[in-house]
């Protein structure tokens, strides 16, 4: 072996062997056999400077089956704690010990007697790294095995429970990017926008950063801690708790895991409540929901929505003229102060009336309720407790985006349908100091169908 090498063998070897790579038939490389099975095993261990920063590691390697487990590079600080394991797997894929401290195959294969050449990058500031076989991207931002400073040892290991041969050649360690010394980061993102909320997910958009060399992605933090990477602009949080503010940042990475500054910090709340029903059993309902119909239906169907025919709404139809009704309640954590919601809906036709949504509070009082009306016009129940027409008109077949804002404080709320302006300040039918519930109704004297989508409650 090269001096500074540390060998350890016991039933394996570990040494310098004649290994031919293309027309160089007397190339030599650095050569371990696991002999035995069950017991002993080779290791080969190189101590170096301590890098620090970005470290990159370079080796070219072949197995001589596919079905040994041959570890390398192995990549250790100076405590001797493994931070990157790469090796060919006995199930003939490239695999690495993930940060679970579990095996995990990667979806590139290798072939028996073939050579490929390996490119890892890892970040320690980050605490990821990103591996390259044969100039192919594999792994990006990938977890390391344990958070460390420094590296300062690469090692190339046998298994005991794994007999076969591998070479591994033109071993290099370096700072940077390696490839080129790319050490300029990217440009912090700009423009992050929350698009989006639900009770549980938040999107964000952004404008695209710039690079020297060019941007590989972007790291997404929530309230400081990595929440995601995405190669576009463009990224969903998932994960989160109802009614809880979060701040967001983006930071923008290369291929040498240059991390650019974080862009500005932007905050949103997630809903109270959110329903889509697109996970709901048609002709049934999501959990939570309380439903009442007599010669009438209310549940889950099919909707079609622009381009996206399989889509899925709450559909209520009256069938019967003059008697029963169908209702769907949900009841959700009572919401103070200023109170939206939205509700995307649609009528089958222009003669029935199908309110919702209909707002209510604690003790089941309307608050505000909101209509299809049978005179093909947008109503609502005023406070003295009368239907209303708004100057809005609505076609059958044709979905209509409500928004909702009751500010209880006032005794108000304010109506917008499609993103215009309909009731501004108009009295609610009740004074209280909460809603908690949400309520979609027929009306026996009416027959028809209305479907409601896109449910959201929020509170500020």
């Amino acid at each position: 072996m090269p001096s500074g090498w540390t060998v350890s063998v016991t039933g394996a070897s570990a040494s310098v062997q004649q290994a031919a790579d293309g027309a160089n038939t007397t190339n030599r490389a650095l050569a371990l056999t696991q002999s035995t099975y069950g017991s002993g095993g080779a290791s080969a261990t190189k101590t170096f400077t301590a890098a620090t920063g970005t470290v990159t590691i370079d080796t070219r390697m072949k197995a001589s089956q596919t079905n040994a487990l041959i570890s390398g590079p192995i990549l250790l600080n100076g405590s001797g704690t493994p931070i990157v394991q790469i090796a060919f797997r006995d199930n003939g894929k490239f695999g690495y010990v993930s940060s679970s401290m579990a095996w995990t195959d990667t979806t590139m294969s290798y072939a028996a007697n073939q050579w490929y050449d390996v490119h890892i990058v890892v970040n320690l500031a980050a605490g990821t790294f990103n591996l390259s076989i044969n100039g192919t991207s594999v792994l990006t931002n990938t977890p390391v095995m344990a958070s460390s400073s420094s590296i300062s040892q690469i090692q190339f290991a046998t298994n005991m429970w794994y007999p076969g041969t591998a070479h591994f050649d033109n071993i290099q360690v370096g700072t940077g990017s390696g490839g080129g010394g790319d050490t300029q980061a990217p440009t912090a993102p700009t423009g992050v926008t929350v698009a989006s909320v639900t009770d549980t997910t938040a999107s964000l958009t952004w404008t695209a950063s710039t690079d020297n060399v060019g941007v590989t992605g972007y790291k997404v933090y929530r309230n400081g801690t990595e929440a995601g990477t995405a190669t576009g602009t463009s990224y969903t949080v998932s994960g989160l708790t109802a009614n809880t503010s979060y701040a967001y940042t983006v930071k923008a990475y290369d291929a040498a895991n240059n991390l650019s500054a974080a862009s500005s910090s932007v905050q949103a709340k997630t809903s109270l409540y959110a329903e889509s029903f697109d996970s709901t059993t048609i002709g049934q309902m999501p959990s939570g929901w309380t439903v009442s119909a007599t010669g009438a239906s209310a549940s889950a169907q099919q909707a079609a929505d622009g381009a996206n025919a399989t889509n899925r709404a709450l559909a209520l139809t009256q069938t019967t003229y003059g008697s029963g009704g169908a209702s769907a309640t949900k009841t959700f954590a009572a919401a103070a102060g200023t109170v939206t919601v939205d509700t995307r809906m649609m009528a089958n036709q222009t003669n029935a009336l199908i309110s919702g949504p209909i707002l209510l509070n604690s003790s089941g009082t309307p608050i505000v309720q909101i209509a299809f009306r049978d005179n093909g016009k947008f109503g609502y129940v005023n406070s003295s407790i009368a239907w209303t027409d708004t100057t809005v008109s609505y076609a059958a077949n044709q979905w209509y985006d409500v928004r909702i804002v009751v500010n209880l404080a006032a005794g108000t709320f304010n109506l917008s349908i499609n993103g215009t302006a309909v009731l501004t300040n108009a009295p609610v039918m009740a004074s209280s100091s909460n809603i908690s519930q949400l309520q979609y109704s027929t009306n026996m004297w009416y027959p028809g169908t209305a479907y409601f989508d896109k449910i959201q409650v929020s509170q500020a």
